[in-house]
């Protein structure tokens, strides 16, 4: 270690030293509290805090096995984290042991109420964990972790195996201890890279995601500035700027202390860093918008002068003067949580010199001017926050030296029950649901209900008498009389149906709105409220709306209700409007559904669209939901507009890779999602035009996907778990009108969900047309292929002013497998115009396999600069298998120009290999595979100078020599392509191999010496002019068994020749 951060130690641990530690490990005292705790009690909160904060004392989970937690016991936690490892929905933990003998992950089991089950526990490579990363790095649906180690200089990979357990996948050797771990898209290929802090060493490591099995080699990347920077430690990626790159965010340690910022570049690499002064000693680090003025914020902890630190963000690449807010002594690692009900983020830090968690409340400012602390029983070492019993609020999580290691802390606001349906304001000793809104407010109707409690969280839930049920369900039916249902002001309010007695899965308690008139059924303008198990239908206006204001609106939760349907979700009563309605730029981190069968949500037969988003709604997630079918997955229960309509919005989630985050939508009588002037859109996993099951049709009446006006779009990604679904539907699989820069990739899009059978929608499969750039379709990594298949129109296509498309890795008109026919009604692939396009790459995994089509495997209409490299077309990626397309393998027809058609296996093809029909030049043809065409191997209509081989001299040992003529008025320089023959009847048999090149001189003659042939082979070739285009192949020539023919090269026609003088015939002569 060096000597700075020696220093540094020293410092932090004399600090210790002066300070004293407030109990030692074992000890059931707090750092105020010197009275003893009950065993079960790891965190005192009582009292702290009242009534904003609800947080409750936390207990002590038990160990397995029962004792030593702390350094003076057998093991100690280093880390904690949260997860969903078992994919069942709910957040579980996992905690970091320190031991010597070797290290350990410990894996707790959460059930969505609070509840962990004993720990699992896997051993880990170090004997003391310094860093903990959960992500789902290999793309599968399940969370991975990394772990960095303070006594080996290694990370360790350890993947889900979806049943909840980890397994060891490798250790990628640094050179250096850990301090943190990131992860994020650096390299912008769909695939998490994993981000490394040195804590020896002022060096970041980025490990490119996307091998085969782990990480590619290391990129070093050093901070050392001036030799002033010794070591790292917290480090977070985010894109700062908004560039749409990702950014890195670093502790830095040594002379110089602070932050460095390392904004992200082309290919993972980094602008030189940007070093921001913060405090003596920094711990951790935080980012996001604490302040929700849309800018990101810094929060870094400082052990020295025991406070919090805050940058506040400009956007512009530039930071306020740091802001410190006392956090406890020796403040150490935080969390972000949303504890009370303002929206606006808090912090929990560890103050490891008082045994304290410090809970610092935001504010609009950015600012943490208030705080409470609780008591921990023992030196806290780690905190995290998380909905761990689904409420509205976080709780929170404390990982400690003691006899128990974990404690929990939940955040349990009080209860107001509903009483009766009757929908009335008035004193009669029950409780309607208006008077508990009007309580959760806090503006309490009358005594009935309890006293308000203005800018704190409630919970209202339900204990409806079985009197008044009706057809097993409870109606509460909003009275016209008294209006729409007084709208969520307060906060932090959950109205949850699933608290009703006899609740079994299915809601209960039915808002009914047939007799309200135009009216909302649930209107939310505060944050941080849940809406759960409740039937919502028959109101004249939207089902749930969400509106955002001045303050702003953010962690609202929408979650197992059925939206525009009956009790039993298979009949339409539908809302009037949409379903559920999210207007305005304040609203932020919405989760509608989740992925949890119990969250689902039924949002079916609304007049309008099923979700309707207007306004940024940033970082909004629409997860796990049935959108336009009934709860059985597949009856049509069409909502009138559009299943999704997202306008104007920034970074919202469809789907997802979780386990159950997919939706289905379908039955819709517009477009299953349709998105306009937005940013950042991410659709995976879902099923869009089909069953819950994948395996038949539900149609939407337009378009699977249409984007208008989008930018930086994700539609699936390269692996399974990020496939979506898009078959079925009376439109277009997809559509993208004036979009630029998406992705499109891993979908099956006219197929069933097994990527065998056609599902086909009407139109194409893809659509990218009016101005809409750099579409990548497919893309260079394993996984990132589509199938398009069995759709009535063509796989792709591609019009004339939707420049720079990529197709990479395709199957199109074939089914998974690539093997099988399942063809599209049109062509592969028709670009109409325009061009610039790349379909097919040298590289195997850009290889689309086009077969099986209707129409010509890839037709270019008055198209312009497209390569066409690498592909299979008509036949397997093998090029064994007939896959025929109806047509030609390649059409260049209209006024298409300078076109390229290279590397290609074209074969078994209805027409020509490549048919050129076009009146414009430089469409060039080189070094593919023709063979096996109906047609010809390449036919320009007899419009074209052929070349012709002449003679094949044989020398032995199978090495030859094919000479011939180009006849072309202009033949210098032509480049003359020689192939092995796939003879046919016409004598001009394809070009099946390419043997070899050469150029012709100016008289068009030309000479190619060639090894490896055999007697009675046929041979061809093309010609390639001075424009660039390419001549069809040539007659035949079979080495050994070709016509005789006699071409005199002397005397030539130049020469006097005297009669009675001797003279020589030189000639050559081939067959």
């Amino acid at each position: 270690m060096d000597t700075v951060g020696l220093r540094w130690v020293g410092f932090v641990g004399v600090l210790i030293l002066l300070l004293g530690l407030s109990t030692l490990p074992g000890e059931r005292a707090g750092a105020s509290s010197p009275q003893k705790w009950p065993s079960q009690i790891g965190i005192l909160t009582q009292g702290r805090g009242e009534p904003e904060l609800t947080v409750q004392n936390g207990r002590n989970l038990p160990e397995d096995p029962p004792g030593g937690g702390g350094r003076f016991g057998a093991s100690w936690p280093t880390g904690l984290a949260r997860g969903d490892f078992n994919g069942d929905g709910w957040l579980d933990l996992l905690i970091s042991y320190a031991r010597v003998g070797g290290g350990e992950l410990a894996i707790r089991f959460g059930n969505g109420r609070g509840d962990f089950t004993a720990p699992l526990r896997i051993p880990v490579t170090g004997q003391e964990p310094s860093a903990i990363l959960v992500e789902d790095f290999n793309q599968d649906g399940v969370l991975d972790v990394a772990v960095g180690y303070a006594d080996q200089p290694v990370i360790s990979i350890y993947v889900g195996t979806g049943r909840g357990s980890l397994q060891w996948e490798e250790d990628v050797r640094l050179g250096f201890m850990v301090s943190g771990l990131a992860a994020g898209d650096f390299t912008r290929d769909g695939v998490p890279d994993l981000l490394v802090s040195a804590s020896d060493a002022p060096l970041l490591a980025l490990l490119p995601g996307g091998e085969q099995r782990g990480f590619g080699a290391p990129w070093f990347f050093s901070l050392n500035v001036g030799g002033a920077v010794q070591g790292l430690g917290d480090v977070r990626a985010t894109d700062l700027d908004e560039d749409g790159r990702l950014d890195a965010i670093v502790l830095v340690r040594g002379q110089r202390s602070g932050v460095a910022i390392l904004y992200g570049a082309e290919e993972g690499k980094f602008l030189y860093p940007q070093l921001l002064p913060v405090g003596v000693a920094p711990e951790s680090l935080a980012v996001d918008d604490f302040d929700q003025d849309t800018r990101t914020d810094i929060v870094v902890t400082d052990a020295a002068s025991g406070s919090v630190f805050v940058l506040r963000g400009r956007g512009d690449r530039t930071f306020a003067s740091p802001v410190s807010f006392h956090a406890g002594t020796l403040p150490g690692p935080l969390t972000i949580a949303n504890l009370n009900n303002d929206g606006y983020p808090d912090l929990a830090v560890v103050a490891r010199g008082s045994n304290h968690i410090v809970v610092l409340l935001g504010s609009a400012r950015g600012a943490f001017e208030r705080s409470v602390n609780y008591d921990v029983d023992s030196p806290p070492v780690a905190v995290v926050a998380g909905r761990f019993r689904q409420g509205a609020l976080d709780d929170l999580v404390v990982a400690k030296q003691g006899g128990a290691t974990v404690a929990i802390a939940l955040n349990a606001p009080p209860t107001i029950l509903v009483t009766t349906t009757a929908d009335e304001v008035r004193q009669d000793g029950r409780v309607s649901l208006r008077e508990a809104i009007l309580a959760a407010n806090g503006d309490p109707p009358n005594s009935d209900v309890p006293s308000g409690r203005k800018n704190a969280p409630d919970v209202i839930g339900f204990d409806l008498p079985e009197a008044e049920k009706s057809g097993g369900v409870f109606f509460i039916r909003v009275n016209p009389a008294l209006g729409p249902l007084p709208p969520l002001t307060d906060g932090g309010t959950t109205i949850d149906g699933t608290t009703q007695r006899g609740f079994a899965g299915t809601p209960l308690i039915v808002l009914d709105g047939s007799q309200a008139g135009a009216v909302d059924g649930l209107t939310i303008a505060s944050s941080l409220n849940v809406v759960r198990g409740l039937v919502v239908s028959g109101f004249g206006g939207h089902g749930v709306r969400i509106i955002g204001g001045e303050v702003p609106v953010t962690g609202n939760v929408i979650a197992g209700c059925y939206i525009g349907t009956d009790a039993s979700g298979q009949q339409a009563r539908g809302n009037g409007l949409a379903g559920i309605h999210l207007i305005g730029d304040s609203i932020s981190n919405t989760l509608i559904g989740g992925t949890a069968a119990s969250d689902r949500n039924v949002i079916s037969g609304n007049g309008s669209e099923g979700i309707e988003v207007r306004g940024l709604a940033r970082n909004t997630q629409i997860v796990g939901n049935y959108i336009g079918v009934a709860a059985d997955g597949w009856t049509p229960l069409p909502n009138g507009g559009n299943g999704l309509l997202l306008t104007g919005t920034d970074n919202v989630a469809v789907g997802g890779m979780a386990s159950g985050a997919g939706n289905v939508i379908s039955g819709n009588l517009r477009h299953g999602l349709q998105v306009r002037n937005s940013t950042g859109v991410r659709i995976q996993g879902n099923l869009i035009g089909v069953s819950a099951r994948g395996t038949s049709a539900v149609k939407n009446g337009g378009d699977g996907i249409l984007l208008v006006d989008v930018f930086n779009a994700q539609i699936g990604g390269v692996s399974s778990s990020a496939r979506n679904v898009i078959s079925g539907n009376e439109g277009s699989g997809v559509t993208l009108v004036r979009s630029t820069t998406s992705k499109i990739q891993g979908n099956y899009i006219g197929t069933d969900v097994e990527g065998r059978r056609a599902l086909g929608n009407s139109g194409v499969g893809v659509h990218v047309d009016l101005n809409s750039s750099n579409t990548l379709i497919g893309g260079a990594v394993e996984g990132a292929g589509n199938v398009i298949s069995g759709n009535r129109g063509s796989g792709v296509f591609l019009g004339a002013s939707a420049p720079g498309v990529q197709i990479f890795g395709n199957r199109i008109g074939v089914d998974v497998t690539g093997q099988g026919a399942l063809g599209n009604g049109g062509d592969g692939i028709t670009v109409s115009g325009g061009g610039n396009h790349r379909i097919g790459g040298s590289d195997g995994v850009m290889r689309n396999v086009i077969g099986g089509n209707a129409g010509d495997g890839v037709k270019l209409l008055d198209a312009v600069e497209n390569q066409i490299v690498g592909n299979a077309i008509g036949t397997d990626v093998g090029g064994t298998l007939p896959l025929p397309n109806g047509g030609s393998g390649v059409l260049i027809a209209g006024s298409a120009a300078q076109n390229a058609v290279l590397q290609n296996v074209i074969a078994y093809n209805r027409g020509a290999g490549v048919r050129i029909l076009s009146l414009g030049t430089g469409n060039r043809l080189s070094q593919n595979s023709i063979f096996q065409n109906e047609d010809l191997g390449i036919d320009r209509g007899g419009r074209w100078v052929i070349p012709q081989i002449t003679a094949i001299t044989e020398e032995g040992g199978g090495r030859v020599t094919v000479k011939g003529v180009f006849p072309a008025p202009a033949p210098a320089g032509a480049m003359i392509e020689v192939y092995l023959a796939d003879p046919d009847s016409s004598g001009r048999g394809e070009g099946k191999v390419f043997l070899g090149s050469t150029r012709a001189n100016d008289r068009g003659d030309f000479s190619l010496a060639l090894s490896g042939r055999t007697r009675g082979e046929p041979i061809t070739c093309t010609a390639t002019d001075f424009r660039g285009d390419t001549s069809e192949f040539a007659e035949n020539f079979i080495i050994g068994e070709g016509p005789l023919s006699v071409r005199v090269l002397q005397p030539n026609g130049g020469e006097i020749l005297i009669g009675g003088s001797p003279f020589t015939i030189r000639w050559e002569a081939g067959g």
